[in-house]
């Protein structure tokens, strides 16, 4: 019951949020047209012009205004089954759509009209407004078929779940089970899945369960309560009833309090607890997590390392593993082909840079990583610094002759631009000449003016595989990792309170 209250006390809030927002654009339309008014007034009676014969008139030009770089993705879980990828693509599809569009009516009517069929409205009304935080999934096996369900969620403080998806070979992907903002699913460890109505004077209770043979979820009992207020004697009398059954529809059977209550203690048990992992994350935290898998089969000769790298096998099993989530989360399979580990970096924290090619330096995967020996799959977290492949969605280089894509929000910068240096140590001295280093200290310069954050910097190592140049650089209490090429750069500070 609190957890319906909650809701409705979000509905309202929203349509509150939605009549203030529609008044404000009133109250500025009309200002507008009466500015309009008051400028036509001032002119001349004149006919509009017609066009010149043997002309016709202009079209009207396309907005060219660049629209803001995408800072949120798709957050694909590690164990999330194929089938259920594309609703999650389809979720992006969407919000990318209303965004560009500016959700426009006919956005909505291609929804309504099956564009994105695996895309529940009232989930999406809610991923388009605020994307980064608003809805998020689980898995768990409802239907004890040992395939798990999808169950997609509103978040408000907690998850509300809407809509389950189903999956079976036969049928493929269904929309199996699907409430409104008004009801309420509570999944119990029994089986049942509670479906809660609330209302001051009129609430049910549906409870269901998935039957293999109907291929659905089935009614298995439901009742309703009718409260009535006395304003004579400011008391509540209320009726009970419940549905037949076999029969669809509300409660129309009257039954004693006593029943109400039998109904439901038979259906009681422990509500099922879930791991929620939002839809989508914001670059502006790009670290994807992962976890390892018992059932994954790694190949020895699966990669290779340069120059006899003396690390333990465990660093390569994390490496594959990362290879694998990366290449599910973009769509490309990183394991088709023979790797070679170019570096393995040690960084203090527990962190590794990892620098993968393949297919004569073709392909590369440069990540960081905070992998975990000790077999607690939580800490595991990784960001791809940049990984080179055909058809990837950024270029770089001399006639943007490299094609990668990037967890990183990348920023322009000019080697000519004024600076300000930071204080910083550089031991490496005369070993590059001043254009190696000029990206890394305008990096730090902007840095800092971003932040608010002012050290003195050191840097700990540079790499370099053209057109990308990778710094190391550490304060007193953080590390910084600073990846350019010849013209963006940009940055992961991440070890910010750094244990002495």
């Amino acid at each position: 019951m609190e957890q319906l209250i909650k809701r409705m006390l979000m509905g309202l809030s929203l349509v509150c949020i939605t009549c203030l927002c529609a008044h404000a654009n009133l109250d500025a339309a009309e200002t507008e047209q009466t500015a309009a008014m008051s400028t036509e007034s001032a002119k001349p009676d004149t006919p509009p012009s017609a066009p010149k014969p043997g002309t016709t008139p202009s079209a009207p030009q396309p907005d060219t205004t660049p629209s803001a770089p995408k800072t949120w993705h798709i957050a694909i879980s590690p164990d999330m089954p194929e089938p259920y990828i594309e609703v999650l693509r389809q979720y992006e599809d969407y919000i990318d759509t209303c965004i560009a569009e500016k959700d426009t009516e006919s956005v909505q009517e291609r929804l309504w009209h099956g564009e994105w069929p695996y895309v529940y409205d009232e989930l999406g009304v809610y991923a388009k407004a605020t994307p980064n935080n608003s809805v998020c999934y689980a898995l768990k096996d409802l239907s004890g078929d040992g395939f798990p369900e999808l169950i997609m969620a509103q978040y408000w403080s907690e998850a509300y779940p809407y809509a389950i998806y189903h999956y079976n070979e036969e049928k493929g992907v269904e929309m199996s089970y699907f409430v409104s903002s008004y009801f309420s699913m509570i999944f119990c460890e029994n089986g049942i899945l509670e479906v809660d109505s609330a209302g001051a004077g009129y609430s049910t209770i549906t409870y269901l369960q998935y039957l293999e043979d109907a291929q659905d979820w089935v009614i298995l009992d439901k009742t309703a309560i009718e409260n009535t207020w006395d304003n004579a004697t400011d008391t509540t009398s209320s009726k009970y009833f419940k549905l037949a059954p076999g029969e669809n529809g509300d409660p129309d059977i009257p039954i004693s309090e006593a029943e109400y209550r039998q109904i439901a203690e038979k259906y009681a048990a422990k509500p099922m607890t879930f791991k929620w992992i939002p839809l989508v994350y914001n670059e502006t935290d790009p670290w994807y997590s992962y976890a390892e898998d018992e059932n994954f089969i790694y190949e020895h000769d699966f990669m290779t390392s340069r120059d006899g790298q003396g690390f333990h096998w465990w660093i390569y099993l994390e490496a594959a593993y990362i290879m694998r989530d990366y290449g599910r989360r973009i769509g490309y399979d990183f394991m088709a082909e023979q790797w070679t580990v170019e570096r393995i970096w040690p960084i203090k924290g527990g962190y590794y840079n990892i620098l993968l090619s393949q297919d004569h330096h073709d392909v590369v995967l440069n990540v960081l990583c905070h992998p975990d020996e000790k077999n607690c799959g939580a800490d595991r977290r990784y960001v791809v610094l940049y990984a080179q492949y055909e058809n990837g969605s950024r270029s770089a280089g001399y006639n943007d002759a490299v094609s990668y894509d990037t967890q990183l929000e990348w920023r322009d910068f000019d080697y000519h631009e004024r600076f300000e240096t930071p204080p910083i140590e550089n031991p490496f001295g005369d070993l590059y000449e001043t254009s190696i280093y000029q990206p890394c200290y305008i990096a730090l310069y902007r840095y800092e003016q971003e932040t608010g954050y002012h050290g003195k910097w050191r840097i700990q190592q540079i790499f370099g595989r053209a057109p990308f140049w990778d710094y190391l650089v550490e304060s007193d209490d953080r590390l910084l990792w600073i990846c350019t090429d010849l013209d963006d750069y940009t940055y992961v500070p991440f070890l910010e309170k750094q244990e002495p």
